[in-house]
């Protein structure tokens, strides 16, 4: 099976059904899901505190539960993500003096630093807040 997106609206959804009694397999069924999916998402309402039969779930517990999804999706950086790493005051220098991703991605590869152009492009948005256009887009 291909991987699909899940919505909100469908997390809120498996929980209320699953804090309603309903089994994981008919949830599952009903709302066109895997169930591993379903544990998964069961699992993260229960590291919460979250129960059956708890009646509706908060805007603050909904929270709770998708910050514990997104936690466990996070996984280590890689080799690339290291090296970008260390030559982050090049790369933030750079991004600074506005030189395009692509140049710094050259300049780097130059100084025998190579990097995916992705995994250089998540380092320079999450680590030196860089607000990247397109490459394409007209400056």
């Amino acid at each position: 099976m291909a991987y699909r997106e899940v919505t909100m609206v469908q997390i809120k959804e498996v929980l209320l059904l699953w804090m309603g009694g309903t089994k994981k397999k008919r949830i599952a069924a009903q709302l066109s899901l895997d169930v591993k999916t379903v544990r998964r998402y069961i699992s993260a309402a229960e590291s919460t505190g979250l129960a059956p039969g708890g009646g509706d779930i908060s805007d603050e517990q909904f929270g709770a539960v998708l910050h514990m999804l997104q936690r466990a999706v996070e996984r280590p950086h890689g080799d690339g993500w290291q090296r970008c790493e260390a030559a982050r005051d090049e790369i933030k220098r750079l991004l600074d003096e506005r030189v395009r991703l692509s140049k710094i991605r050259r300049l780097l590869h130059r100084r025998g630093i190579d990097v995916p152009y992705s995994t250089l492009h998540r380092f320079a948005v999450s680590c030196c807040g860089a607000r990247l256009m397109t490459e394409f887009a007209a400056a």
